[in-house]
């Protein structure tokens, strides 16, 4: 039987809790998404639904990683522009 939130989103607040998150069923296919660098939370949608929000230190360290992934493609498609 599939697990099935039928309630409000979870908050997830610790990077350790959200990382044990998305390894549950229910996360096979999940996205991420914060809406900008201001925003003080994420948003976790499976299956075009918010099904856990992000905050504290979980949001804190996975907006710090996008931002360094962003910075390190962003640099590498300069790179490959300008060859």
């Amino acid at each position: 039987m599939p697990l099935v939130i039928n309630t409000a989103p979870v908050e997830l607040t610790t990077t350790e809790g959200y990382e044990e998150f998305i390894k549950s069923p229910l996360c096979n296919e999940h996205s991420t998404i914060f809406p900008d660098e201001s925003s003080d939370e994420g948003y976790v949608y499976v299956d075009n639904e918010i099904v856990a929000v992000v905050r504290g230190e979980a949001r804190d360290s996975l907006f710090s990683y996008t931002k360094s992934n962003i910075a390190r493609n962003d640099a590498e498609a300069v790179a490959l522009k300008t060859n």
